[in-house]
């Protein structure tokens, strides 16, 4: 059975199938080198704009998924406690139940980028799972 690659190894892999050096790929997806090393080396939190500008730069796609692990995908978990979980991951923004419902997918990245295993669980439990990120879910910033 062949191995799955992690993130990490995958990125690695690419760039030095590309003959790239870590520095020459970490300036041209705009980074930094010692966060191209901690992404190769088994880091565990991704930004996903930083991984955007990595595929970008390797000639490669981003896909990120949701895979059913075959549990049960919705939570019991009201809409007020989801709000109150995920509230300071909008600091920015007076997040309420309106911008949830009508921008699921920007919350999802935003919660992707910044939010940790728990929030992740609970915007999990009220976003729809068929939400699928794309460039475009970022209207909101335009407001």
């Amino acid at each position: 059975m062949k191995n799955k690659l992690s993130i990490s190894e995958k990125i690695r892999k690419r760039r030095l199938e590309c003959g790239f050096s870590l520095s020459e790929l970490a300036r041209l997806a705009d980074t930094s080198p010692a966060t191209l090393s901690r992404y190769e080396n088994d880091w565990t939190i991704f930004e996903v704009s930083t991984l955007r500008k990595l595929a970008i730069a390797l000639g490669c796609r981003l896909k990120i998924e949701f895979i059913s692990n075959g549990g049960n995908c919705r939570m019991e978990i009201s809409k007020s406690e989801v709000i109150c979980s995920l509230k300071r991951l909008f600091w920015d923004y007076d997040f309420n139940l309106e911008i949830l419902d009508e921008y699921p997918v920007w919350a999802v990245e935003r919660v992707l980028e910044s939010g940790q295993l728990e929030q992740h669980s609970e915007e999990r439990g009220y976003a729809m799972p068929e939400t699928v990120l794309t460039e475009n879910s970022l209207e909101l910033l335009n407001k």
